[in-house]
């Protein structure tokens, strides 16, 4: 069974809704958690997860998503990487999707304690990152240059998108990834619809949000690019 719980007024996980979820089920628990959360970009403070994480009985098994973590750039926020390697009830996931700009070559990776890892390997099927995404991916670790230099990056794009966001006065969520969602006035289709016309796709809807764009940040030269249209839509009225 899986259950759904809403996130808070601040768009963090609800970690007490979580808990009483997982202490209330029967048997073995999975919980699943994104820090930075998808598709908010949002932050779920560190200090309740690991808290719950202490507490929790080894039938509660944590996966903590980790995929933009090296976009992160507030002092409260931590990898659970060693928690995982000490713990055999946490998994940390990472992809090499995102400031890795792999994403077409679909490569990740987990990291976990010897015995949660030995019983992973149980259930690896024949369908395994192929020969180009393993070297491309070997590659890009030994980089020491590539993390900063993305980093840097989406930091400038980002600069430039909230400017224009906050030009424009469109409300947004605090982003600690490398998209933003922004509000958008008026139907999402159509605005998708226009930004196609003008040769930009807009993020697909993410249900109950349906009046927020997803915003993936590209290049500074791209977010500008990107910001031109917004500011023209804002002449015809459609922003």
């Amino acid at each position: 069974m899986v259950v759904r719980v809403p996130l808070t007024a601040t768009f963090a996980h609800d970690l007490a809704a979580m808990r009483e979820h997982a202490e209330r089920a029967e048997g073995a628990v999975v919980v699943y958690l994104c820090n930075p959360n998808n598709p908010t970009a949002t932050l779920t403070d560190c200090r309740g997860i690991a808290s719950w994480i202490r507490d929790a009985p080894e039938r509660v098994f944590f996966v903590v998503d980790e995929a933009y973590f090296d976009f992160v750039e507030d002092p409260g926020y931590w990898s659970f990487e060693r928690t995982a390697l000490a713990q055999p009830n946490v998994l940390v996931v990472r992809t090499f999707s995102k400031i890795f700009g792999m994403a077409g070559l679909r490569a990740g990776y987990a990291i976990g304690h010897a015995d949660t890892i030995a019983r992973l390997d149980g259930y690896i099927t024949q369908i395994t990152p192929n020969h180009l995404a393993q070297v491309a991916a070997i590659a890009s670790l030994k980089d020491p240059d590539l993390i900063p230099r993305g980093r840097a990056s989406n930091i400038r794009a980002r600069r430039i998108l909230l400017d224009a966001l906050d030009e424009l006065g469109l409300e947004y969520l605090p982003s600690h990834a490398n998209f933003v969602m922004h509000r958008v006035p008026g139907d999402l289709r159509t605005y998708q619809r226009r930004m196609r016309e003008r040769e930009a796709l807009a993020g697909r809807a993410f249900p109950p949000m349906l009046s927020y764009n997803r915003v993936s940040i590209g290049l500074p030269a791209e977010m500008e690019e990107f910001m031109g249209i917004l500011r023209d839509f804002r002449k015809q009225g459609w922003v």
